[in-house]
């Protein structure tokens, strides 16, 4: 690093931008992207690929790879220029000559790929002279052994300076003879020059078992490993192994961020198949740590191409990342297997993290976190998905995301793979030639997807709209200025078609942003983030994004408010903080030249900061194994796991708060003393040592004797036993000075999962009323749920109501409705129903506005939210980040005559039912239906009704959910009601509990959720960290995680709020405190 001054330069150039055109955005603008001609344009590039009888994807399964492209300005004259890589056609360079014609220089500008397979292109200043440097990495497969042309060698493109280059890869000692599919130039210890990271994918069986990739990852080789090279000026030097990235992954593609503020440069390797991916944190020192599973909770399975940027401008940077999962029930049910359940827990087990075959789309919370959120946003399914990039297509300061996909043939084609196993085991292939084979493969071209940024976290699919919904085999991808108008255009390379090259034809405003380094040239590594309107915009520097492919140096700002002034900073890599302000009319391309106006590096996210800070108790709820799935196979989640019981009361009257907590089967409850000090001491109970058969899952504390004290009433339920077992029955533990040692059971011995404290004939005592959830290995039919009457200071069952099967309750509340007290139930495909006792019924009240809002409920609590004197209803359920959307259905019942209960879920696809399970699952389960569904083609054209007629499913049990959006139901008086959803923030995950805590004259509203238990097929629900809204009239303000301190871990089963903080009970893991940082109590 120089150590002159520098001073800041920021400065309009000549020529102005046409962003500065006086034009505003069509209201219908319609296709938004306009398709050149190869004939206008000049680019005839294609990616044809040969198939012969040697070199072909059983040969080579590696070879549908497809090329990238790189777009960047080769010779400094403003004009960006375009590359496209090629497998087995030369990589050619196009220099723009403008106005959208381009010239093939390949020949001139000294480019020689021939015999090379090339695949990613990475572009950077790998000398710091000012010009762009390229690297190409080179893959391919010597199918004879003997060519003696064939080379792996990767190749680094020197610019001359002149319009041409030489290819120093040897003298450099970058000339790696890999896997390489991409790499990235950045910066590793902000020294001022580009260092290097290639990724590697080693040849191996796409059948491995998961005992090989993880023999392989924990036992990695310098031949298989990504390697790191770090420029030392006149050569790089390999440093792979002592900077902590020797690893093994079939790595299709590596980003750079600088994801903790630190500002040092981090990695995310995207890899394909089980192996898991690395998120390599740098230490600062030239070292690295695989920080993964701190980080994500989940990643797609098969990773491809990835892209980071801040998306929702929060000032944090995101990350999608993009598999192969079919955009429709035909594609999938034809080319999607059966998750294989035990092999997807070895992978957990290997801590290769928990992988789903879906896009990801990770939403940064700032408290050191992701959240995954691709199916709340709409683009979890896009097919077998390549490219994907986050830009602002329509300069609306939001940034869209392009997807380029196509597989070459249809190799995951079910029917056609078992025809071949069939043919094979019969020796049917004898004199059948592998090309007869591989063109037999069926070809489905597929469409490339653009999705337009609503501006919160959802996208809408506009492909067609904009004219990017291309059908065909699209691999690499890249956008920038190729006309110098001031919006982002976009080229797409494409296997046996000509690539693609769009004119991007938005009337909006922009800013473009040049960045000139004093060593570092292109300041690669910057972060920039420019305030505009109230809108605030931020873009890392970094080129290699996509998959295989480069994007220019220079960043472009949308400019929504052409009357506001634009303020803006650059963070350096050097550390160096420029400020720069800039009025619209002068506005169109600025250099910010770096100086030594440099104040400070980005702050660290800090915990202190926040409204809360969290601390762990000793007090863990123990969850035992148990496999609901042996019982009932199409089961769509664990039902057996729901708890902690949780509660909080001074059992010994010490006025110190004390801790229940009760335990699955296996485990005994446990119960905390609260000392003055804060702390808690376990106390030994002999009546919960001897119920630890029991599966505790609600508990409530209650005077039932009138006593003083207070005694314990617990809820038994899950799935464990068989319907009527004695371990169902619900217990109460009355306190003897501190001692709770023999229960009193209830033979109702209903699988349970709430109790509602309420005196329902108001005579001055507290009875209960307990909520039955399933009839156990029977889901979804539900238990009973009953009244618990105090007479006398005893509780007994009042079996004056008869049977109250309300259905699959999961939770209770006792409210004042026009003026009389009233029971609230909400549960599992139920919607929110109202009841009162009536002499000896259990009279339901008649509500308007819940008509359409069955659910997957979880909670319910009682609030007046906005002080207008009535109560209203948090409702927490499913959210909308699962992978099928309400309306669903299920059927339950003995459809196959066997005995036993099956669970049959549906969903719907432009408004035709179909089955959710694959035809594997649903054959293994129901045996009688092979003949019905010989095929997987004859399974996927099917509609539900005409898989399962309706004559079939007559004595069926039906039930239905309409919503699962989490949210507000609002009193309005007379038994009206809105339902008002919570934030798109919050529908990331269910909702499982929330609580009101107030503090220094605020209202939060405190939610937390996850659903971790579902068939390993669907994603788990696991993107909710805790949730803080804070109440203001009859608005909900969110506040992010790094605001709040939320970082709630695991499954949150109940929040109980206590007058100095609250406490969070989550499933199989340690009780969670979290109490106010004194004087944070500000939005």
């Amino acid at each position: 690093m120089s150590g002159s001054k520098l001073i800041l330069i920021v400065f309009p150039l000549l020529m102005l931008s046409a962003c500065a055109s006086e034009e505003s955005i069509s209201p219908d603008p319609g296709q938004l992207f306009e398709l050149k001609s190869p004939d206008l344009t000049g680019i005839q590039f294609a990616n044809n690929l040969q198939e012969t009888e040697y070199l072909n994807y059983f040969s080579y399964p590696y070879m549908y790879f497809g090329g990238g492209v790189a777009i960047f300005d080769i010779d400094n004259d403003g004009l960006n220029d375009v590359l496209l890589t090629g497998n087995m056609v030369t990589t050619r360079l196009y220099k723009n000559m403008g106005q959208f014609k381009f010239e093939d220089i390949t020949q001139r500008a000294g480019l020689r790929t021939k015999n090379r397979w090339v695949t990613g292109v990475s572009v950077g200043d790998v000398n710091g002279d000012g010009f762009l440097d390229f690297y190409l990495c080179v893959s391919g497969k010597d199918i004879t052994g003997n060519n003696p042309r064939f080379s792996r060698e990767n190749l680094l493109f020197i610019n001359n300076t002149d319009g041409t280059f030489k290819e120093l890869g040897e003298e450099y000692k970058v000339n790696d003879n890999g896997m390489s599919v991409q790499s990235i130039f950045f910066d590793l210890e902000n020294d001022g020059d580009l260092d290097l990271y290639i990724t590697s994918y080693p040849e191996a069986k796409f059948n491995s078992s998961n005992e090989f990739w993880n023999m392989k990852v924990k036992n990695p080789s310098m031949d298989e490993s990504d390697h790191l090279y770090r420029n030392d000026g006149d050569y790089f030097t390999e440093i792979t192994n002592e900077s902590g990235v020797l690893n093994y992954g079939l790595s299709l593609n590596v980003l750079a961020t600088d994801i903790n503020n630190d500002g040092f440069s981090d990695l995310y390797v995207s890899n394909d198949f089980n192996t898991p991916d690395y998120f390599y944190i740098n230490n600062g020192d030239g070292t690295f740590s695989n920080k993964l599973n701190d980080y994500f909770r989940q990643t797609s399975n098969y990773g491809m191409g990835s892209d980071m940027a801040d998306f929702n401008n929060d000032g944090l940077i995101d990350l999608i990342q993009l598999d192969m999962m079919p955009d429709n029930h035909y594609h999938e049910k034809t080319n999607m297997g059966a998750m294989n359940a035990p092999e997807f827990w070895k992978t957990v087990e290997y801590d290769f993290n928990h992988q789903y075959m879906q896009n990801s789309l990770q939403l940064n919370t700032g408290s050191g976190a992701f959240s995954q959120i691709s199916q709340l946003a709409g683009v979890a399914e896009t097919d077998w998905s390549w490219s994907v990039d986050f830009f602002d297509a329509d300069l609306d300061g939001a940034k869209d995301l392009f997807i380029a996909n196509g597989l070459r043939r249809s190799v995951n084609n079910n029917d056609f793979n078992n025809q071949l196993y069939q043919r094979a085991l019969s020796n049917d292939l004898e004199g059948t030639s592998v090309l007869e084979m591989i063109n037999a493969l069926p070809e489905e071209p597929k469409r490339n997807y653009a999705f337009k940024n609503s501006g919160g976290l959802v996208f809408e699919n506009v492909s067609e709209k904009w004219g990017l919904d291309f059908n065909g085999f699209s691999n690499g991808s890249a956008y920038g200025d190729l006309d110098g108008d001031g919006d982002l255009d976009l080229i797409v390379n494409n296997i046996d078609h000509t690539a693609l090259v769009y004119e991007n034809t938005v009337k909006g405003k922009s800013l473009q942003i040049d960045l000139k380094g004093i060593d570092n040239k292109f300041g690669i590594g910057a972060k920039v983030v420019i305030e505009n309107g109230g809108v605030v915009q931020t873009l890392e520097n970094f080129l290699t994004r996509g998959f295989q492919s480069s994007v220019p140096a220079s960043l472009i700002f949308a400019i929504p408010d052409i009357n506001s002034p634009i303020d803006g900073k650059v963070y350096w890599p050097s550390g160096a903080v420029s400020h720069f302000s800039v009025d619209y009319p002068n506005s169109g391309k600025y250099i910010v030249a770096e100086d030594d106006e440099s104040l400070k590096s980005l702050k660290k996210f800090n915990s202190e900061m926040s409204l809360f800070k969290k601390s762990i108790l000793a007090i863990e709820h123990k969850e035992n194994e148990f496999d609901d799935y042996s019982y009932q196979f199409l089961l769509p989640y664990r039902i057996s796991r729901m708890g902690p019981a949780l509660t909080v009361f001074d059992s010994n009257g010490d006025g110190n708060l004390d801790v229940f907590i009760g335990n699955a089967t296996g485990f005994e409850s446990e119960l905390y003393l609260g000392k003055d000090d804060g702390t808690y001491i376990k106390s030994k109970q002999s009546g919960f040592a001897r119920d630890k058969g029991y599966e505790d899952v609600d508990a409530t504390p209650l005077d039932v004797d009138n006593d003083g004290d207070l005694d314990l009433f617990v809820v038994s339920g899950g799935n464990e036993f068989p319907a009527g077992d004695s371990h169902y029955a619900d217990r109460l533990y009355l306190n003897e000075g501190g001692v709770f040692s023999e229960s009193i059971k209830f033979s109702n011995n209903y699988s349970g999962s709430s109790v509602q404290p309420l005196d329902y004939d108001s005579d001055g005592d507290i009875d209960l009323f307990v909520g039955g959830y399933i009839e156990p290995r029977s889901y979804p039919y539900s238990s009973s749920s009953y009244l618990l009457e105090n007479v006398d200071g005893q509780l007994e069952i009042n079996e004056n109501f008869g049977e109250l099967n309300l259905g699959l309750v999961t939770d209770l509340g006792w409210v004042e409705m026009n003026g009389q007290n009233s029971l609230v139930v909400v549960g599992e495909w139920m919607e929110p129903e109202f009841y009162q006792f009536e002499s000896n019924e259990l009279e339901k009240l008649t509500i308007s506005g819940t008509e359409n809002l069955s659910g997957w409920w979880n909670c319910v609590y009682p609030v007046d939210i906005n002080n207008d004197g009535l109560q209203d209803f948090v409702l927490g359920n499913l959210g909308k980040n699962y992978k099928y959307q309400a309306p669903m259905k299920i059927y339950g019942g003995d459809i196959d005559g066997d005995g036993d209960v099956e669970s049959l879920l549906s969903y719907f696809e432009s408004n035709k039912e179909y089955p959710v399970k694959g035809r594997e699952d649903l054959l293994e389960e129901l045996h009688y239906l092979k003949d019905r569904l010989p095929t997987y083609k004859s399974y996927a054209e099917k509609t539900f009704s005409e898989i399962f007629p309706e004559s079939e499913l007559t004595s069926v049990l039906k039930k239905e959910a309409k919503t699962f959006n989490s949210g507000i139901l609002i009193n309005k008086g007379d038994l009206k009601f809105d339902f008002k959803p919570l934030p798109d923030e919050v529908q990331g995950s269910s909702v499982n509990a929330c609580s009101i805590f107030e503090y220094e004259g605020k209202r939060f509203l405190v939610l937390g959720g996850n659903k971790y238990n579902l068939e390993v097929e669907t994603a788990r629900i696991d993107g909710s960290y805790g949730a803080l809204l804070e109440v203001v009239g009859d608005d909900l303000i969110y506040m992010d995680n790094s605001k709040s301190g939320f970082q709630f871990q695991g499954e949150v089963k109940q929040i109980i709020s206590t007058e100095n903080g609250f406490i969070v009970g989550r499933n199989s893991g340690p009780l969670e405190v979290y109490r106010p940082n004194s004087g944070n109590i500000e939005m």
